[in-house]
């Protein structure tokens, strides 16, 4: 049985002809946030950024054969698995000091498409110039916003964002009902323990009352028979509901936990613009 691709294998020469026009890319993987006790403007310590999405591939922008210019446009992986997830395309313009971001996100299957067409519309800039080392800046910006669209896709991506929200709404709504629902049965369990340790305790009061009253000494081996057998069977009423509000208390903890992280993977397999948008808005 032929083993199937993933998506990084399957656009392995597409990225290698991208690299022999553009150069060698920088490439990153997925990390977490890091403490850096000697960052920061002060050297006082901060934590790094991380990286959010699977794999980004970061393509530096020449301005001359031998210079590098501030801008870069980038592949972000997400949620890749055969040929699903997205690609996320973005390009980093730097004007008068100021960063600014253009971004556009397709399925893998129209990515690899709009790939393809990009780098053989490279390949013929390329050809077309006096100065073959290398594409004009100017043609590179060009030729990705043509393209992969990206300039006209802010309304599509607070389309998405807006749908996204709906959908985590209901997810959060759903999740949020089962805990309340293990936490009422725990509270009432918890609460029917409490009862009965008050009831077992006005009974023995009662008993001792009784026993204090009673001099004789028959009366009295009844009345220590009927307490001692009143302490025993609430004693394993309040064991038997003691193990109750234990298993209740392990349901309340492994539901709030896969709460969690269902919430967590959800936004895990999101966009990581998404994820944010989704994360600002919820307080999460």
């Amino acid at each position: 049985m032929k083993k199937q691709m993933t998506p990084m294998q399957y656009l392995k020469d597409y990225f290698k002809e991208l690299e022999e026009l553009l150069g060698r890319p920088v490439e990153l993987s997925k990390t977490n946030p890091k403490y850096d006790p000697y960052g920061g403007e002060q050297g006082l310590g901060q934590y790094t950024k991380g990286v959010g999405s699977d794999f980004i591939r970061i393509y530096k922008i020449k301005k001359s054969p031998s210079v590098f210019s501030k801008n870069s446009f980038a592949f972000a992986f997400n949620g890749l698995e055969g040929k699903t997830g997205t690609i996320t395309i973005t390009l980093k313009e730097i004007k008068n000091e100021k960063e600014k971001y253009h971004t556009k996100i397709l399925k893998f299957e129209e990515f690899k498409e709009k790939l393809k067409y990009f780098i053989k519309t490279i390949k013929i800039l390329k050809n077309s110039q006096e100065n073959k080392l290398f594409i004009t800046e100017d043609n590179i910006k060009k030729t990705i916003n043509e393209i992969f669209d990206i300039r006209n896709s802010e309304k599509e991506i607070k389309e998405m964002i807006k749908e996204e929200e709906k959908r985590f709404k209901e997810e959060l709504k759903r999740t949020k009902g089962r805990l309340m629902r293990t936490k009422n049965k725990f509270n009432s369990k918890t609460k029917n323990l409490e009862e009965l340790e008050n009831k077992l305790e006005k009974e023995v009061e009662e008993l001792k009352e009784e026993l204090g009253i009673k001099r004789l000494e028959e009366e009295l081996k009844k009345k220590r028979e009927k307490l001692n057998k009143a302490v025993k069977k609430q004693k394993e009423e309040i064991t038997k509901l003691e193990r109750e509000v234990g298993r209740m208390r392990y349901d309340l903890m492994r539901v709030e936990r896969e709460y969690k992280e269902e919430i967590n993977n959800y936004l895990k397999s999101k966009p990581p613009v998404v994820k944010k948008e989704l994360e600002k808005k919820f307080n999460i």
